[in-house]
């Protein structure tokens, strides 16, 4: 129904629409207003907060109050609002999110009038326990730590409480952060419910975590024999009996100098069996130690006095290992006894082995045959007529006969026309008989290069480049046989290629001029030098071991230098290479235009072009490519160019694109500083699997000191360097790719 002064209004327009009036009335009339008042606690909650206020109204007779929601599926309803217009609403996990509400106000009279309120509800606090460690059961002594992770506070503090009497645990023991750390003590073994509540100004909230305490781990020594006292020859056994660990593991020391017992006389039932030799008479405190892998250790010691009756073996030849066909012998050493009596066992099925083959002097002799071939642990017993008794052990290993290859040279990369040797050592055979094969096709390699006594010999012409698996094969009259093989390597020749002069070739009097000199297919090279310019300050000692050019030269020496390098190695290589050095007359700086040619063309396998020959020089420089610069883009380019994309973080395509010419161009431009490392042996050229000479011999004496190469140093590049190259870059962040480019070249020289 409409208000008694809207519908006067009304009538008044009606008649001054009708021109009964000519003068429209003026009528005074309430107007209607509503707002929202005393919100509590504010527009922000948290789910589980109630929130209310009052909707204040102007003009309205006995209002009528309802309620919308912008959320879909709210719990706000017009059930929220009395008929006073006190608002009152408990948001639950369903109503995170920002709530638009429109409180509308009506009464009998047809007033009404609407206001709005946003209120934005996030998720109720909560805390968790994260991160325990060891577990949620220690022992006395051991330290339990975690984490309390609190979502939904603002500035947490932190507090804590123990279920059990008498608890060490306070609320020092949680840091500011929610950093619990604990080491419970002896009054502490029991069932702990720790309870962890945060704070901050309007919220609150609790976790839990229950630590079972035990008490700290123990270890006792049980079942000692024969007792505290041995003799040398005679077994001791004992338990170390470990509680309160979880999978123990077992060591042994022993106060004795020059002891037998080691930890390998203990298993990881911490059985311990130990027969002590000659060596060992004396006084031994040892102490067994059990861990685990959650920090538990314990201890326990004994005292063991060894005499010096007992049987110990002396003289054993040739070893451990033995051939067939070929006899062992050794000494059984009695220490203690009167008149002793020896009797031997052997635990190989079928062994031939019997107490005729020790004599009443102790001296064993044995000669195995084909029937024998595997391990025979014997154990050989002592006992003489007053009652003493002893015993010792020894594992012999029977082998079919074998043979190996010793003594190559150089080594299994050779180049052409220079000769490989090496030798055949053999076990078990009787005059044997060599023959060869060569996976090789087309290999000139026959039964003829090697002879009677196993000595091999062979000098492979141009046309044997590339791998050669080359086996040898024994026989002798007793049937035996046996075959080994080793791959060599024969490189495409003898080069020295030398990199652009710098700074220019073209220098004034005073400026040092260097370049670097590399010899392929060489084994240990030295360098000689040889100028064509008269009168020239050039000698040999200005080029170093590794083919380093530095010179400096004088007014005297304006003009052309043809600088000729040789190389030459014990093995009658001989290889040249040339550059022109131009040295302007007087002391005045001559300005220069570097060699550097920068790469503009798309270049790619095929190719041959003075851009190639840029590019070669390159990859000579930095040490990707070991090869001469040809200007010919063959599968050595390519090669060296898929290395430089990968040490450069770019797809492994083998041609040089726009990516490519722009690293290369970069690396031509840009000056590297190399320093030396306390050896004082810099690294300037490409290594990888093959490479021979100093620079790998070098390189296996530094891997040596830093403690990542225990091989042999041969100036091989093989498996074992590869894997300390590999290890080297992994610890120094480079990526592991197993040779030596110019980022692991840098990390070598600091």
């Amino acid at each position: 129904m409409k208000s008694s002064h809207t519908m006067v209004q009304r009538f008044a327009q009606v008649l001054f629409a009708l021109g009964f009036l000519t003068v429209p009335l003026a009528f005074a009339y309430a107007s209607v207003s509503v707002s929202i008042q005393s919100l509590s606690p504010s527009t922000s909650v948290t789910v589980g907060t109630n929130v209310s206020f009052t909707v204040s109204n102007s003009g309205f007779s006995n209002p009528i109050y309802s309620i919308s929601d912008s959320v879909s599926g709210s719990s706000v309803g017009s059930g929220n609002i009395n008929s006073s217009g006190n608002f009152s609403w408990t948001p639950n996990s369903n109503d995170v999110g920002t709530h638009n509400l429109s409180i509308a106000v009506n009464d009998s009279s047809g007033d009404s009038a609407t206001t709005t309120e946003t209120l934005t509800v996030s998720a109720a606090p909560s805390v968790s326990i994260q991160s325990l460690s060891p577990s949620s059961a220690v022992t006395i002594g051991q330290t339990v730590s975690f984490t309390v992770a609190a979502s939904g506070f603002t500035n947490p503090t932190y507090s804590v409480n123990d279920s059990l009497s008498g608890s060490t645990v306070v609320n020092g023991d949680i840091n500011s952060s929610g950093n619990f750390s604990w080491v419970p003590a002896t009054q502490d073994a029991g069932t702990h419910t720790i309870t962890v509540t945060v704070h901050d100004a309007q919220n609150s909230a609790s976790v839990t975590e229950q630590i079972t305490v035990s008490a700290a781990p123990t270890l006792v020594i049980q079942s000692l024999s024969p007792g505290s006292s041995v003799n040398v020859g005679q077994t001791l056994t004992l338990t170390a009996a470990a509680s309160g660990f979880s999978s123990p593991s077992y060591s042994i020391s022993d106060s004795f100098s020059g002891t037998t017992l080691s930890s390998n006389n203990i298993n990881s039932s911490g059985n311990l069996s130990w027969m002590p030799s000659s060596s060992d008479v004396g006084t031994h405190a040892i102490t067994v130690t059990a861990s685990d892998g959650s920090g538990h250790t314990a201890t326990a010691s004994q005292t063991i006095t060894v005499g010096g009756s007992g049987a110990s073996i002396q003289g054993l030849s040739p070893g451990s290992t033995v051939v067939v066909g070929n006899p062992v012998t050794f000494t059984v050493a009695a220490s203690g006894f009167s008149s002793p009596v020896f009797s031997i066992s052997d635990s190989f099925g079928g062994s031939n082995i019997s107490n005729s083959s020790i004599n009443t002097a102790g001296y064993f002799t044995w000669t195995p045959d084909s029937s024998q071939v595997g391990t025979h642990n014997l154990t050989i017993y002592v006992n003489d007529p007053s009652g003493h008794s002893g015993n010792t052990t020894l594992a012999l290993t029977v082998q079919t006969p074998n043979i190996t290859i010793t003594s190559i040279t150089p080594g299994t990369v050779v180049a052409p026309n220079s000769p490989l040797s090496f030798t055949m050592s053999q076990a078990g055979f009787v005059n044997p008989t060599y023959t060869l094969s060569d996976s090789f096709s087309g290999t000139t390699i026959t039964n003829s290069n090697i002879n009677a006594s196993g000595y091999f010999t062979w000098t492979p012409a141009t046309n044997q480049s590339g791998s050669h698996i080359i086996t040898v094969y024994a026989t002798d009259s007793a049937g035996h046989s046996a075959n080994t093989s080793i791959t060599v390597s024969v490189n495409s020749g003898v080069s020295v290629a030398l990199t652009a002069p710098t700074p220019s070739s073209s220098v004034a009097p005073g400026t040092t001029v260097v370049f670097s000199s590399y010899a392929y297919g060489f084994t240990s090279p030295s360098y000689t030098l040889q100028d064509s310019f008269g009168g020239s300050s050039i000698t040999n000692a200005d080029i170093n071991s590794s083919g380093y050019f530095s010179w400096t030269p004088t007014n005297a020496d304006a003009g052309t230098h043809t600088i000729t390098v040789t190389a030459t190695d014990p093995y009658s290589h001989l290889a040249s290479a040339q550059t022109t050095l131009v040295v302007a007359a007087g002391s005045q700086n001559v300005t220069t235009t570097s060699s550097s040619a920068v790469i503009t063309d798309y270049l790619y396998p095929g190719l041959t072009s003075s851009e190639v020959t840029a590019l070669q020089n390159i990859l000579i420089k930095d040490g990707y490519l070991s090869a001469a610069a040809t200007g010919y883009y063959g599968s050595l380019t390519e090669a060296a160019v898929v290395a430089f994309q990968a040490a450069h973080g770019i797809q492994q395509l083998g041609v040089v694109g726009p990516a490519t010419r722009a690293a290369l161009n970069s690396a031509q431009s840009s000056s590297t500083t190399t320093t030396t490392a306390d050896d004082g042996f810099v690294f300037n050229n490409f290594l990888s699997v093959g490479s021979t000479g100093n620079d790998v011999t070098e390189l296996q004496k530094r891997l040596t000191t830093l403690g990542v190469y225990s091989g042999p140093i041969t100036g091989y590049f093989g498996s074992l360097t590869q894997a300390a190259v590999d290890q080297f870059q992994g610890a120094h962040g480079i990526s592991r790719v197993g040779y030596v480019g110019p980022t692991t070249r840098a990390a070598l020289n600091q």
